[in-house]
């Protein structure tokens, strides 16, 4: 996994701007202790690398504790361009072993992430 800062100094359009100032990409996974109990998983994403310049140039499938939640994620294409944010909310999330497990399976180019929310509802 690697962290980069791109030069992007703003991500317009989210309550959370300074979320989407890095990103992480090349990761496989990431796992969260957790209580067991039923959960939603909020992944954020914003196109900061300037290597892509349209939509069809990074996607990847995300995996939330062993199932496809987001098939062919093609970030750029969800938000609607470059330095925009877009969010996935996976909900009913069961954990049953102490933990979300949350893995990135690459199609094109790297997965890459800005930020993960676990909210116990």
């Amino acid at each position: 996994m690697t962290v980069h800062r791109y030069g992007i100094d703003e991500v317009p359009g989210t309550d959370a701007p300074g979320m989407y100032l890095d990103e992480r990409y090349s990761m496989d996974a990431y796992r969260f202790k957790v209580e067991n109990g039923t959960y939603t998983v909020v992944l954020h994403f914003a196109e900061t690398y300037d290597g892509i310049s349209d939509a069809g140039q990074r996607v990847f499938t995300v995996e939330v504790e062993g199932k496809a939640a987001l098939e062919d994620l093609d970030g750029y294409k969800g938000a609607g361009g470059f330095a925009k944010p877009c969010v996935k909310k996976i909900t009913d999330v069961a954990v049953t072993d102490g933990k979300i497990d949350i893995e990135f399976v690459p199609d094109i180019q790297n997965p890459e992430i800005n930020g993960i929310e676990v909210i116990q509802p």
